[in-house]
This record gives structure tokens, sequence and C-alpha cells, in this order.
């Protein structure tokens, strides 16, 4: 697309870090590649291949109030996101120079392929912050009480937790999160725990009527939810398992269940090493309760 001034101005990859970033029980990652590109150079440069698009294109342009061009890939800023480890990054579906590795950006993806316009100095200086960009457990995952207990059940490292179970007032996650929405709960140091902001995420899942829900999703604003229930009733409480070490921290009312990962930086750096055949690609091994326990 280079070859033809036609930049890609997004990569959407088919691979579950992106897909799935938050929820490495979500088995439907597969859902195909996306890639946008900036209509103005679409229509003057990409549209030759099709003929329909290119009409449409022309008309959609007339709608535009300004033209837009795309910024190089090696002069853009790149954000990482955080994305839990998902199992199937080691999916035979995965090209084999993709597979078993870990992103936490697409132009990371385009550094691992050799890409000659992947921002490779950019994305390697990210590597000193590795255990900030990812986590070994679900950031978020909300499903019935059910499905998450099985989860539990399923996997020694939580099964084999002991769990203080805790009746707390909505109302006091409410105000800790207004006052820092960058907090993280019952860690172990300055930058160990649970965020706030998906615990309230977790709160406003659990707490909603069904009206409230599309499928795992509150309708609106997930603080607004919140606070509709609190002004019904200020005494509203939930039920939270908070385990012995920092696995993930569950969250239970009204028949749902919601795990929510602490972030742990300095114990899952410790995960991760850098493949021996590309010095750009990350893998991951499984963490441990000797990983734990070390840190306390």
């Amino acid at each position: 697309m280079y070859s033809v001034n036609c930049l890609p101005d997004q990569i959407l990859w088919n691979h579950p870090n992106f897909h799935s970033a938050n929820n490495p029980y979500y088995s439907q990652w597969a859902k195909g590649f996306k890639l946008r590109i900036q209509l103005d150079q679409y229509a003057q440069f990409g549209a030759f291949a099709f003929k329909t698009k290119a009409e449409s294109s022309k008309a959609n342009r007339s709608l535009q109030q300004q033209a837009h061009s795309t910024v190089p890939c090696p002069e853009r800023e790149v954000r990482p996101t955080i994305s839990c480890v998902h199992p199937a990054e080691n999916d035979t579906r995965l090209p084999s120079c993709i597979c078993g590795g870990h992103y936490f950006h697409n132009r990371h993806v385009c550094a691992v392929l050799g890409c000659e316009n992947a921002p490779y100095n950019t994305i390697k200086g990210l590597f000193s912050n590795v255990g900030d960009l990812i986590i070994p457990f679900p950031i978020l995952c909300k499903d019935t009480l059910q499905r998450v207990e099985e989860i539990i059940k399923a996997d020694l490292l939580l099964a084999n937790r002991n769990y203080s179970v805790l009746e707390i007032n909505i109302k006091i996650f409410y105000d800790r999160f207004k006052a820092d929405r960058s907090e993280l709960l019952y860690g172990n140091g300055t930058n160990s725990g649970y965020p706030i902001t998906e615990i309230m995420q977790g709160i406003a899942y659990v707490i909603a009527n069904n009206s409230e829900l599309n499928g795992t999703r509150p309708k609106g604003n997930y603080v607004e939810l919140v606070e509709r229930h609190l002004a019904i009733n200020p005494n509203l409480s939930v039920e939270i398992r908070k385990p012995d070490l920092l696995t993930p921290l569950i969250i239970v009312d009204n028949g749902r269940g919601v795990l929510v990962g602490a972030r742990n930086p300095n114990i899952y750096k410790k995960l991760v090493t850098i493949a021996p055949d590309n010095e750009y690609k990350l893998c991951v091994r499984s963490i441990t309760e000797k990983d734990l326990l070390d840190e306390k």
C-alpha cells in the first residue's frame, strides 16, 4: 500500500491480544482483520481496484469539511495498550512467525513481521515497561456466577487461594473512584493492586437490572448506572472475595460474577522473555504461585 501512496491509518490484526484484550476466557476472538484508510488517500490512490467503492468514496468525500491524510507509520506516536495473556496466542491458525508471541500494539506486530515501515526503536523502547503492559489474568471478566466459579475451579492457582469474603458498601468504592480513578486497591505496594476503574465496571455489571444490560455491557455510562442505584439505596453493597495472593478479585451479586485482575508489574515483567529468533517478539510464560509468593 505504501507503494501506491495509500497509507494504512489503522490495522486490527486477527489476534486475541486485539480482539480479546481483557478476557482470556473469551474464545470467539478470531473475527478477521480490519484495515482502515483515510478516505482522501483511498479515493486518490487506492480505489482503482474497486469501482463501486471508488464511486461511494467520491460521494462521502463531498460530505467532508476538510481533507485528511495519514501520517506515515515511522512518524506516528505508539500508544501501547495493556492486554491479558490469552491461551490462543499459541493457536495453530496464527502464522508461525506470530504464534507464541504477545503484542501490545498493532505496529508491534508489524515489527515482528519485519515491515520496513515499522517503528522498531520505539517498540523496543517499550520493553523496559513490559510489566505494565501485560497481565497473566483477566483484566475484566464478566459472566454468570456459575461460569466464574467454574473458571476458578479449573485453575489451580485460583482454586487454591484462601478468599476473605467481604460485604462492602458500594458508596465506599464510588467515593474512592471519584477521588482518584487510577487508584489500586488491596495491593502489596504502591504499584500493585486492583484498579478501582475495573472494580467499578464490575460493580455496575453485577448490580444492574437485566433491562440495563446489553449482554455483559451496561447500556450507557457505567458510572451513571452505579449512581442511579446508589440514589435509590445509599446502603447498597456487593460481595467481594479477596484472595490471599494477587490473583483475580471476585465481585458477586444477582447471580453474576466478575473477575478483576491485579496490576503487578514487578512480578509480571519476570514472566516475559524475548524470542530467540526475533528480537521484537515477546513470549510470556504462565504465572505460578511461587512467582506471587516471592513478592511477599
